[in-house]
């Protein structure tokens, strides 16, 4: 799934922090009982703050809902008792994990929970709940991915070299191919020949491809941009490296024009044309346009809601113009 199309769902999931008053809403049906303890309210339900949620900073916060968005998307891995919901009907493993490990009532509380805390932190810092889910949540997805990074870094873990070889320096060989460089020069350079490439190869891409948590392809992708090849090698290597919490620095090219790049290549693989031919038309190589979507990828983020709305109006322009 693309960043775009995560935009295009309701991202709304957050959660709050402090025991205070939370924002009041209108709508719904009239408040239940107050429970004891910390408290929000939204929709009219006045519910309890879950254990571990109250008092945290927003950017662990935020770090706790990314971390809980990851047990809920594997919940059918863990040891859970069955459930069944009041008409004996048996709830689904994310919903019996959030009541009887998490702390929640049920996966409406947690709804709640979440929504509420976008809205309660967007009024913290004058954004509003979109953007702060999709800014805060991808600096705290980065610093998931670092953590996972580091423990398959371990002894015996899928991020040790393969026969001398290091993740880092196979992708940035890869992106020196793709740049254009000479295979047996940068082979050489490097100090591996042939047949130790071809197994190293193999290695990697088997562990990319068996990697359920994505972890290995994220520090490819990274080592990728780093390497800084081709047209906007050095805005790709630069926003790799600072993430979307980072100032990404100068624009590889203006948004209108990425999106455009990429309706012209969608409607191209929609006809069955090579999408390669297209991106020369425009004057970039596969390269060219991988290190500019490094840099709109943590770009977008920083700012869902603007570019959600530019997206939109862009895709719908080009599209219509390249899907003749």
């Amino acid at each position: 799934m693309g960043l775009f199309d995560v935009f295009k769902k309701k991202a709304q999931e957050v959660v709050s922090p402090e025991a205070e008053a939370p924002p009041q809403r209108a709508s719904g049906p009239a408040p239940r009982a107050v429970p004891q303890g910390p408290t929000f309210e939204w929709d009219g339900d006045v519910l309890p703050i879950p254990p571990g949620w109250s008092g945290l900073s927003m950017d662990d916060w935020f770090l706790k809902y990314e971390e809980t968005k990851d047990r809920l998307g594997a919940a059918d891995e863990e040891d859970l008792e069955p459930m069944n919901d009041e008409d004996g009907e048996p709830l689904d493993p994310p919903e019996v994990l959030l009541i009887s490990k998490l702390g929640f009532q049920s996966g409406g509380h947690w709804e709640k929970f979440r929504n509420w805390g976008c809205d309660y932190w967007g009024k913290k810092t004058g954004e509003g709940a979109y953007d702060i889910e999709f800014r805060m949540g991808g600096i705290a997805r980065e610093k998931i991915m670092a953590k996972k990074a580091a423990a398959m870094s371990g002894p015996g873990g899928q991020l040790n070299p393969v026969e001398g070889v290091d993740l880092k320096t196979w992708a940035r060989l890869q992106a020196g191919l793709a740049g254009g460089g000479n295979f047996d020069a940068l082979l050489a350079q490097a100090g591996i020949d042939r047949p130790r490439w071809d197994r190293v190869s193999a290695e990697w891409l088997a562990r990319m491809q068996t990697d359920t948590t994505f972890t290995i392809s994220n520090e490819y992708g990274k080592a990728f941009a780093g390497a800084g090849q081709g047209q906007f090698g050095a805005q790709a290597a630069h926003a790799a490296a600072v993430g979307v919490g980072g100032d990404l620095g100068n624009e590889p090219m203006s948004f209108e024009r990425w999106v455009e790049v990429t309706e012209a290549q969608n409607a191209a693989g929609m006809r069955g044309e090579d999408v390669t031919a297209v991106l020369a038309s425009f004057g970039l190589s596969v390269m060219d346009f991988s290190n500019a979507s490094m840099f709109w990828s943590k770009k977008q983020q920083q700012e869902a809601q603007k570019y959600y709305n530019l997206y939109n109006e862009y895709s719908a322009k080009y599209a219509k113009k390249y899907q003749r």
